[in-house]
């Protein structure tokens, strides 16, 4: 009972640490070329099987905030999230009149998966079929 307290108190401290910290400039490095902007997503889901969410951020590459967003993406994979977080993120920038567009993600697996050939093809199919159709919408 006395480690749980313990451990109680160090989180307490932990987070008014935290909370006493003066807010900073958050950059991603390097940003992308001028006229271009960068959508960065994410997915996550807190146990497999459970519910998933993704959101991200576009910015342009004097390292202005141009949206962000959120998304409930209902049970799924990590790396389904991972995909629609992206998918989602790509739609939102096309919409807002963005062409020229940086997509960062930070899962090798998904990574891996949209651009390697092979056996993922049919699936990396279906996902261009899905951003085609918004483009043109």
């Amino acid at each position: 009972m006395n480690t749980i307290r313990q451990a109680q108190a160090d989180d307490k401290a932990s987070h008014a640490a935290i909370l006493e910290k003066s807010p900073h400039q958050v950059a991603w490095d390097p940003p992308p070329p001028q006229g271009w902007v960068c959508v960065n997503t994410g997915g996550s889901v807190k146990q497999p099987g459970s519910i998933a969410a993704g959101g991200g951020v576009i910015w342009d590459w004097t390292g202005k905030c141009k949206g962000a967003f959120v998304v409930n993406l209902g049970r799924c994979t990590i790396t389904r999230a991972e995909i629609m977080a992206a998918i989602r993120g790509l739609q939102i920038a096309w919409r807002a009149g963005f062409r020229k567009v940086h997509l960062q993600l930070d899962s090798m697996t998904t990574i891996t998966i949209l651009t390697s050939p092979g056996p993922n093809e049919a699936s990396i199919s279906q996902l261009d079929s899905k951003i085609q159709k918004t483009s043109t919408t």
